[in-house]
């Protein structure tokens, strides 16, 4: 039998923030700048201004730091346009500590539910496993850390180590080729359509799963197709 593998996106589906992203943003916006914003406002201000970030293309290559810093100016323009007497610069300092607290603080999220069993299923079938994330390597590692979870996975492909951020098909080549598998024999996990879907699709990845428990993308488009799974474990009735 072919060698097969599941490469999963890390933040909000191996790990998931208990009352969902928007409620910690609102408690991290509050701890660090006193303005009180309701999850809505925050979750439409955001949305609006990571698809102008992103819509500005692909860049040539990503120097360390920089997924800190472009998040950082995502955030910044969040808190902004909440308090326009935050400068631009205090603005900027706060969204990298945002950033940080997201992507660092494992003390903001608890496992998935069912990963133990999808960690058990997926060894029961030998398929080997991968975490592909847009992140920096000392937060991933923190976060495996705190949850003992790190012997689980085969490897971590790390945004900042490889240059590439999803949904650049240059950073699903990196991965695909360090698995040593074939595309064909990788189903990819992730709670993101563009950034998961679409980018696992363009880098030749044919079984593509999204999770998204908390119907965080329900808005986001794509344009290519997946299986939408409600639970971990329904993965393997398709792969």
């Amino acid at each position: 039998m072919a060698k097969k593998a599941i490469m999963s996106d890390a933040m909000f589906t191996v790990v998931r923030a208990p009352f969902g992203r928007w409620v910690l943003y609102r408690e991290l916006i509050f701890n660090l700048t006193g303005v009180q914003a309701d999850p809505a406002i925050i979750e439409l201000i955001y949305k609006k201004e990571r698809q102008a970030a992103e819509s500005k293309g692909q860049v040539a290559f990503l120097k360390s730091g920089d997924y800190r810093r472009h998040w950082g100016a995502i955030n910044a323009n969040l808190l902004r346009q909440l308090d326009p007497s935050i400068s631009q610069l205090e603005a900027q300092e706060i969204g990298e500590q945002i950033f940080s607290e997201v992507m660092f603080n494992p003390t903001n999220y608890l496992l998935q539910h069912e990963l133990e069993d999808f960690i058990l299923a997926a060894r029961e079938k030998d398929y080997a496993l991968y975490l592909a994330t847009n992140q920096e390597v000392a937060g991933i590692k923190r976060i495996l850390e705190y949850f003992q979870i790190r012997p689980y996975f085969k490897n971590i492909f790390v945004s900042d180590v490889i240059g590439f951020k999803k949904p650049d098909p240059r950073f699903f080549e990196h991965c695909i080729k360090a698995t040593k598998c074939s595309p064909g024999h990788i189903a990819f996990l992730g709670n993101n359509p563009r950034n998961d879907m679409e980018g696992a699709a363009a880098g030749g990845i044919s079984h593509r799963f999204l999770f998204d428990p908390d119907g965080e993308h329900l808005d986001t488009e794509c344009a290519v197709s997946y299986i939408q799974i409600r639970s971990l474990l329904e993965l393997f009735s398709h792969f």
